[in-house]
């Protein structure tokens, strides 16, 4: 699967679309039933992740900042009954803080078994954004 994406810290952010219509893609059905993942970046070594819905303050901050890329968001977003899922991937066996947030920037990799693969598009290089 290759969405885009966003970097948020050592996090990677992406949007769980069907296009834009109604319902969730299946890709992101399937992360909410295994969340546990491995994430390929162009030259870089794959990276284990746990995919999870941004909630509350933390959704709002990462919606506008996908706004701030794609001008129309909000407006396509707009058109369907149910609101689109942010999807935030963290690197799985990093250390948490006390908050379910990752501790600190390093990804870790256990070498353990893996989940879906997903394959990210960095939106934010691609545009230009830095």
């Amino acid at each position: 699967m290759i969405v885009g994406y966003i970097e948020d810290g050592p996090n990677l952010v992406t949007l769980a679309m069907n296009g834009w219509d109604e319902g969730a893609p299946a890709w992101w059905l399937n992360l909410e039933a295994n969340p546990e993942a491995t994430v390929r970046l162009a030259r870089q070594q794959p990276r284990p992740v746990r995919a999870r819905a941004a909630a509350g303050e933390e959704r709002d901050r990462l919606w506008k900042r996908w706004a701030e890329i794609d001008a129309g968001l909000d407006g396509l977003a707009g058109s369907r009954t149910t609101p689109t899922t942010v999807v935030v991937l963290e690197a799985r066996n990093q250390p948490r803080n006390g908050t379910g947030l990752a501790k600190d920037h390093e990804y870790l990799d256990t070498g353990g078994p893996s989940g879906w693969i997903v394959e990210l598009l960095g939106v934010s290089h691609r545009l230009g954004f830095a």
